[in-house]
């Protein structure tokens, strides 16, 4: 299995953090290529993953289930497993995270797991490209669980209680797959900075 390991500060309070991340539905509106399925059972979610990489294309369509919650110490750990009933191919993960206190208004977010692919994206779980799209991913999804937080502090602080609410993304919404271009992008500026061409 690929090890992965990231982390990502919050200019929010640990446990507004946390409390976001325990609201699965909306806080999955932050990882770009991911459609959210709704519950399949006690802590389990079900969830499509698309993603377009040149003439490798994947649909991965599976489930998570937390194993450990822990609000304590503001760390849980899940398993997840999906199928691209397409392509053939089948991923499985670990994942760890927690989330830190540095000060009153910001946090710390630190992810950690391992992934394992199987069938014809085989290949890619035994290079360093599984890293690449990790960081990658992570990068896009801290920017926009920070402006999700932003957005709703200030429409909190700001705006009075209407009884409305901003819909709720729907399935077509999110089910745009992960952009090619830009992890292609990702790819080739990891084996630059591994030959020592770029920082």
């Amino acid at each position: 299995m690929q090890e992965i390991s990231e982390s990502f500060t919050v200019p929010q309070s640990a446990d507004r953090v946390w409390t976001a991340f325990q609201d699965v539905p909306k806080v999955v509106t932050c990882m770009p290529g991911l459609t959210y399925l709704g519950e399949q059972g006690p802590d389990t979610h079900g969830g499509r993953v698309k993603m377009k990489l040149g003439p490798i294309t994947a649909n991965f369509e599976g489930k998570a289930t937390f194993i450990k919650v822990d609000p304590d110490s503001r760390a849980a750990e899940l398993e997840a497993s999906g199928v691209d009933k397409k392509g053939g191919s089948q991923a499985r993960a670990e994942v760890t995270y927690s989330i830190e206190e540095i000060s009153a208004s910001e946090s710390l977010v630190v992810m950690s797991g391992a992934i394992k692919l199987t069938g014809a994206l085989a290949h890619l779980g035994r290079s360093s490209i599984v890293k690449d799209v990790a960081r990658h991913l992570t990068e896009q999804f801290a920017a926009n669980l920070r402006q999700m937080l932003a957005d709703t502090a200030e429409a909190r602080d700001v705006e009075p209680d209407t009884g409305s609410s901003t819909p709720p993304r729907t399935e077509a919404s999110q089910a745009s797959a992960i952009s090619g271009f830009a992890l292609l992008k990702v790819i080739v500026r990891g084996w630059l900075r591994r030959l020592g061409l770029a920082s």
